[in-house]
């Protein structure tokens, strides 16, 4: 602590000299709760978007895959239907990907600025 906060703690006068008044805190408080607010809006969005890029992938990842299983057994061997089936894996692992940052956003809407009115 500073000299000046330490002075002021076992200052003997009646009434301290404030630094910042009531006003200018919630002056303070309201702009920075705005803020919060923006930001929050803005992780639900993302978070939307990133749910709907999942179920893209999720969607993209199983058409191929019924694609693939529609192949009979040479088409499936040939370099072609086996691109089709790493293909519809890896969309499949990207969707399941995604499932960490969409939890993330999530717990950020749940659990910040809930003290507020």
């Amino acid at each position: 602590m500073d000299k000046e906060v330490i002075d002021e703690l076992f200052s003997e006068e009646a009434e301290a000299q404030l630094r910042h008044d009531e006003g200018e805190l919630a002056e303070v408080l309201g702009q920075k709760r705005a803020a919060a607010a923006e930001r929050l809006a803005r992780i639900a969005e993302l978070k939307e978007e990133l749910a709907r890029l999942q179920d893209d992938f999720l969607s993209d990842g199983e058409s191929l895959q019924d694609l693939y299983d529609d192949l009979d057994f040479s088409q499936q061997s040939l370099p072609v239907g086996t691109a089709v089936d790493d293909l519809a894996e890896e969309m499949c692992r990207a969707a399941d990907d995604l499932d960490a940052p969409v939890d993330a956003l999530s717990d950020l809407l749940l659990f910040r600025f809930r003290g507020e009115e």
